[in-house]
């Protein structure tokens, strides 16, 4: 009977975890220190709303060499003064409210790259960031390049053995990526600048990613709806096939791998912002539909910050 009173009690135990961890919503944020321009960066890196489950530090940047260059710090380049830490790392990880931090590579400005990179370029990018990693704490880092030069399958090789180089050396680094909506475009069979030219690489390294966090905004009146969002949602999660250079590629994401970004308030992007109480639904609109995801995303922090967390509190309270 003692055992029959213990294995109902760890159940039921077992049973309140889950209901505690289904009721919450991962929320991930970018912080940028300039992001936007009358954020007093080293405040906000010390009062992120708790909301936030993941940030990521934005940006990362490269030479033609594949050597990391420093963009995320701003001293006196953007008329404020930010240098970042270990030990800030530190603190946001291990806080009252623990969090993951990452690292991400590219951006708008983070830089072009070269499609034709040489094997040389993916080693140096490569023990650049577990050097990077290593020296501030980081969790692991995200893709958020924006910018190619080249052949569109060929970039996607080159970010593919990066990411893959990442995970042989350190299986425990979080690896992630951020795509633009159109850069997997579940809507065409087609690969060309704008429209599924990231569709190769989810297909060639989703083994080695951890998440994709897509920007759902940015793009056209159509798709920037909360309607699209669980169409586009659900075609990614059953997965399509596109065609490049007469190659057939498969392009599924498991909800466990996928989450969807939003502007945090109208002035962080140039449209597709959505109000917060709408986006917080998605997350039980597909745990309804059997297919949960992991989570939303939001660009950015500062931007959140400006209007009095109101993207980060809606998402906390549902």
């Amino acid at each position: 009977m003692e055992g029959k009173q213990f294995l109902r009690s760890s159940l039921l135990l077992l049973a309140a975890c889950a209901l505690a961890h289904a009721g919450s919503i991962p929320l991930t944020g970018y912080f940028c220190a300039s992001c936007p321009a009358n954020a007093n960066p080293i405040q906000l890196f010390s009062n992120i709303h708790p909301s936030y489950t993941t940030v990521v530090l934005a940006f990362v940047g490269w030479d033609d060499n594949g050597t990391i260059l420093n963009s995320w710090d701003c001293d006196g380049k953007c008329g404020k003064n930010f240098t970042l830490t270990k030990d800030m790392v530190d603190r946001l990880k291990g806080g009252a409210t623990p969090r993951k931090v990452l690292m991400s590579l590219g951006g708008q400005d983070g830089g072009t790259l070269e499609c034709s990179s040489s094997q040389s370029f993916i080693d140096t990018l490569s023990k650049g960031l577990i050097s990077l990693a290593a020296s501030f704490g980081f969790d692991g880092f995200d893709f958020d390049i924006e910018t190619r030069s080249g052949d569109l399958v060929d970039c996607s090789k080159v970010v593919a053995a990066v990411m893959h180089s990442l995970k042989a050396s350190n299986p425990a680094l979080l690896i992630t990526m951020a795509p633009q909506m159109g850069d997997i475009y579940p809507d065409s069979a087609d690969v060309s600048p704008g429209f599924n030219d990231q569709a190769p690489l989810v297909a060639m390294a989703i083994d080695a990613i951890d998440f994709i966090w897509v920007q759902m905004y940015n793009t056209w009146a159509q798709v920037e709806t909360i309607a699209y969002a669980q169409t586009y949602g659900a075609a990614l999660m059953k997965g399509y096939d596109v065609v490049a250079n007469g190659v057939t590629y498969h392009v599924q994401i498991p909800g466990r791998k996928l989450a969807l970004g939003f502007p945090a308030c109208p002035a962080a992007a140039g449209s597709g912002f959505i109000t917060p109480s709408a986006v917080a639904t998605l997350p039980g609109y597909f745990s309804q539909q059997g297919t949960p995801i992991a989570g939303l995303m939001t660009w950015s922090i500062g931007w959140d910050n400006e209007t009095g967390w109101q993207f980060g509190s809606e998402i906390a309270r549902h």
